[in-house]
């Protein structure tokens, strides 16, 4: 029962850390796009070329972050409703193992922290079920 316990909280903490993953990627996303100061960066320096590729880097990290974490929170929230309702540890530690591997994918080292929560979550929950998978022997 404390495996299963310590299981759904660390996997609620994967899922949120995920979601805030997504969120920080979409607000990255917002205000490379909407604030004022990045657009005027482009007319005030000298070198516009290095002011729209460090506007072009921003928004394509806010965007593969906010797609790196809302991909991760769902696969891992499918996850994480199918250990609580139904009790599928094997396939719900599958799922966080992929979950964790896309966001390690996507974003390279910058998502290794909520990949490697994801993925400790997917071992927890394969060991979960090795007891049992012991003792039929």
């Amino acid at each position: 029962m404390n495996r299963h316990v310590a299981a759904c909280i660390i996997a609620s903490l994967s899922v949120l850390s995920a979601l805030i993953q997504s969120l920080f990627g979409g607000l990255t996303v917002l205000a490379a796009l909407w604030t004022p100061s990045m657009r005027v960066t482009q007319f005030i320096k000298h070198d516009p070329l290095s002011a729209s590729g460090a506007l072009s880097s921003l928004l394509a990290f806010g965007s593969h972050a906010f797609m790196a974490g809302g991909i991760s929170a769902a696969m891992a929230g499918i996850g994480l409703y199918l250990f609580i309702r139904k009790g599928f540890a094997v396939v719900c530690g599958l799922l966080f193992l992929v979950a964790g591997s896309l966001n390690c994918l996507i974003l390279y080292g910058t998502g290794l922290p909520v990949a490697g929560l994801l993925i400790c979550t997917g071992m927890i929950m394969l060991a979960k079920n090795s007891n049992s998978i012991l003792t039929k022997q």
